[in-house]
């Protein structure tokens, strides 16, 4: 998205980002191919002039509504709270 002419992107990463889900053992297995190739994609699109803001899903899944203001004041165009 373009936010106040800046390239935005918001990524909230899940344990698919780094890690393969194994159905045989009912477990994620890190995967550092996986993790490598997202660093790539990371990089290609600053490259390209994205801003880039990470979360974890865990982060953004348990941050209570009344924090949630400080996961977000970084990102351009959030109106104060």
């Amino acid at each position: 998205m373009v936010v106040e002419g800046k390239k935005v992107v918001i990524e909230i990463d899940g344990k698919s980002h780094y890690a393969d889900y194994n159905r045989e053992t009912n477990r994620w297995v890190p995967d550092e191919r996986k993790y490598t190739r997202n660093l790539k994609i990371e990089r290609s699109l600053r490259r390209q002039g994205w801003e880039i803001f990470r979360f974890s899903d865990l982060e953004v899944n348990s941050c209570p509504p009344d924090r949630f203001e400080y996961l977000v004041q970084d990102l351009p165009g959030v109106i104060p709270f």
